[in-house]
């Protein structure tokens, strides 16, 4: 894909053409979803059939090509970001439900991160096993993942180990 005009974005990066073509294919810009998230419609020069792409462009920083300096700029998906920042939509209806479906995937991890989960803390010395016990709406990782917060915290401090009867020693902890 060859840039043609000179439209640049604010940081000087090169934008994605309105329209080009590339490999067989000519490439018409429909939507920005200004999210980052666009969507071109795909037309094959020969048979003139029409699909539409969802796509994230992604930065290319300026680099030195046997002599020749190329600039920064917006880069199409490439085929192997395809599944990642490019999809592939046989309607335009179809681009826009991707579009809303990848959103919400994504809120939906995010609330769940920024979800808080009251945790006990036993008051005797304790396992990541015990929290688990004492706390079962959590699972393994997210108990891990709150130990390490409160050793970092110094609400709880490392007083030895208790022996399992198979495998690696547990570490206990207690409270401070």
């Amino acid at each position: 894909m060859e840039i043609m005009s000179k439209s640049i974005d604010k940081e000087g990066y090169l934008l994605i053409e309105k329209e080009f073509a590339s490999r067989g294919f000519n490439f018409s810009f429909i939507k920005d979803f200004k999210d980052g998230w666009m969507i071109y419609k795909k037309t094959a020069e020969y048979s003139g059939s029409d699909k539409y792409e969802l796509i994230k462009p992604k930065k290319q920083e300026e680099f030195n090509f046997r002599g020749s300096i190329i600039p920064k700029k917006w880069k199409y998906p490439s085929d192997n970001d395809f599944g990642r920042l490019g999809f592939d939509c046989v309607s335009l209806e179809k681009a826009i439900e991707r579009h809303d479906q990848i959103i919400k995937t994504k809120q939906d991890k995010e609330d769940k991160e920024n979800l808080v989960v009251d945790i006990n803390l036993p008051k005797k010395e304790f396992t990541c096993q015990d929290l688990l016990k004492a706390n079962p709406q959590i699972n393994y990782s997210d108990a891990y993942s709150q130990i390490k917060k409160w050793l970092t915290e110094k609400t709880i401090v490392k007083v030895g180990e208790k022996k399992n009867k198979k495998g690696k020693a547990s570490i206990l902890y207690k409270k401070k």
